[in-house]
């Protein structure tokens, strides 16, 4: 297993596209990622959400990542899709959903991690000076690279939870459990197929259903 996700700067030049898993985006200057998002520092999350490459949902994990060069940043946008399972709120059913990710930041020097959050720093992907913007630390959403290289795995982290629901429900209209015996009160499963409610005996809605 990879220590990291990572790309050298020198690859990068002033733009290049990361593909992993299928993926149907423009192509222009690209790079695959053959090992897709397994490393030391994401296989925790693969474990928690059942996405690692023994399951079948590993495979359908599609995003590319485009990186752009200005100045001393570098702009990554891009898209992630996954499948995780996750746990409804109401009836505590296992499910799987398919989710997208969505990436917008900036990698700068670490040195500026140091300086003052009111710095500003200078870019341009142009050689029109008027296209030349400036940005500060606190705008944006920033991740930090030392030497020649970019590490992603923070990143990627960061961007696949912020795409998982904080409540996740197995449907819409999803009636949850019996307040009294915990039985789950759907009258499908969630692949639409008809279960029958058993309330426990003990419960005051056993006798309405039997």
């Amino acid at each position: 297993m990879k220590k990291n996700i990572s790309l050298s700067i020198p690859k990068i030049g002033n733009e290049v596209t990361v593909i992993f898993g299928k993926n149907d985006k423009p192509l222009g200057n690209v790079l695959y990622l053959e090992d897709g998002l397994v490393s030391e520092s994401t296989i925790g999350f693969l474990t928690e959400f059942s996405l690692t490459p023994n399951f079948q949902e590993y495979k359908s994990i599609t995003g590319f990542l485009k990186i752009v060069k200005e100045h001393m940043l570098f702009r990554i946008s891009g898209e992630i899709e996954f499948e995780p399972l996750l746990e409804c709120v109401r009836s505590l059913t296992e499910f799987r959903s398919k989710l997208s990710a969505q990436i917008n930041c900036f990698y700068t020097p670490q040195s500026a991690q140091e300086k003052s959050i009111s710095n500003t720093f200078k870019g341009s992907n142009s050689k029109n000076e008027q296209d030349e913007w400036e940005i500060g630390l606190e705008d944006l959403e920033t991740y930090y690279y030392n030497g020649n290289i970019l590490i992603f795995d923070e990143m990627i982290i960061d961007s696949l939870y912020c795409a998982i629901p904080e409540l996740p429900l197995c449907r819409e209209n999803c009636l949850g459990l019996c307040s009294e015996c915990g039985e789950e009160l759907n009258l499908t499963d969630i692949n639409g197929k008809l279960r029958t409610v058993n309330h426990k005996k003990n419960c005051s809605n056993f006798n309405k259903l039997n």
